[in-house]
């Protein structure tokens, strides 16, 4: 995938998910690391209800479930099924 600048560092979360429904199906995981407020405001629109109103902690890890093509990824269609805090 082709990142631009401002994809970096504050990205806008609408961006991030153009980053997913660009990928190929080929992929059946995709790993995306970012930063805040894109990486937590990604989260809330995947999973409004699961996601934690504070967002995202440092270090921390949100996984979203989703079957299907990369191109239908959207808001509300991907609940998160774990989640991980590298440090306290």
């Amino acid at each position: 995938m082709d990142l631009q600048p401002g994809d970096r560092h504050g990205g806008r979360a609408d961006r991030l998910l153009d980053l997913v429904t660009d990928a190929d199906d080929k992929f059946r995981t995709l790993l995306l690391i970012g930063h805040d407020p894109a990486a937590s405001e990604l989260s809330a629109l995947l999973d409004p209800t699961g996601a934690d109103e504070d967002g995202l902690r440092t270090c921390g890890l949100a996984v979203h479930t989703f079957d299907g093509s990369w191109a239908a990824y959207g808001p509300g269609l991907a609940p998160i099924t774990a989640t991980h805090t590298a440090r306290a």
